[in-house]
């Protein structure tokens, strides 16, 4: 009788041990967060809401007038590496094009000969903070130290200002951020096309077509000037839009929306 009774019980202790233990703790999914010096365009992990003026504002820029044929085209740089730049700069003087660029003034105190090259071929050099934080989570004061340390540093290495232009790292902005920047004599620049460069998964190849399919009369296209694949697609991407009838333009030219 003991015999039977033994096994009953060996087999009630394993259904409740195996009841009790816990399931195995699941892999959490990878939050993907924006890397400021490799990757300046992409938004943070938590994406800030847009201001309710976001066209016709005084104090930002999102695109041209639709009616025209004007495109700027503009190249973010957010850390310290000028990787193609060099030849991003040939390609345009090749073209007779005048592009605007944003710089932080980490990248030019890193790349001061470069720095003068664009202003010495007559680019627009526009703001793009000293070190790259998002401007919605940092307080004004800490904005206007950001602007300030970058202005001292391109207008003590070029003896020019960086004003009127200032594009926010991320893309981020919002109210408190558009009046900061109005008060130091900027207007904030967004875009209206994206060039998506700064994905991982993109090629030369997709970037090119991603512009070439989706560009409109007065678009402002953000490109990130130092990565290898955007130089790479940048003739393809002129060729298309000066066949197709498109007059590219440093930001000043491209008119109001």
């Amino acid at each position: 009788m003991l015999l039977k009774i033994v096994p009953f019980f060996l087999a009630v202790s394993m259904a409740c041990a195996r009841s009790s233990t816990p399931p195995p703790p699941q892999s959490p999914s990878p939050i993907l967060s924006p890397s400021p010096a490799a990757s300046p365009t992409p938004l943070p992990s938590t994406p800030t809401p847009l201001p309710t003026t976001t066209h016709g504002s005084p104090h930002l820029l999102i695109r041209g007038p639709k009616g025209t044929h004007f495109i700027a085209l503009t190249f973010d740089f957010g850390g310290k590496e000028k990787g193609t730049t060099e030849e991003l700069l040939r390609i345009l003087r090749e073209h007779s094009l005048k592009a605007t660029f944003f710089l932080t003034g980490q990248w030019i105190e890193a790349n001061l000969e470069l720095t003068r090259q664009m202003v010495a071929e007559g680019h627009e050099v526009g703001n793009h903070s000293f070190d790259h934080p998002d401007f919605t989570r940092i307080s004004r004061a800490e904005m206007i130290g950001q602007v300030k340390q970058t202005e001292k540093s391109f207008s003590r290495l070029t003896g020019t200002a960086m004003r009127p232009y200032f594009r926010p790292p991320f893309g981020a902005y919002n109210q408190e951020v558009l009046e900061t920047l109005a008060s130091l004599g900027y207007r904030v620049v967004y875009w209206s096309l994206d060039s998506s460069d700064w994905r991982p998964e993109t090629t030369a190849d997709s970037v090119s077509e991603r512009v070439t399919k989706n560009v409109q009369g007065g678009d402002i296209v953000v490109f990130h000037g130092y990565i290898a694949k955007t130089t790479q697609a940048l003739p393809q991407i002129i060729a298309y839009l000066e066949a197709s009838g498109h007059q590219l333009v440093p930001l000043s030219q491209l008119g109001e929306p």
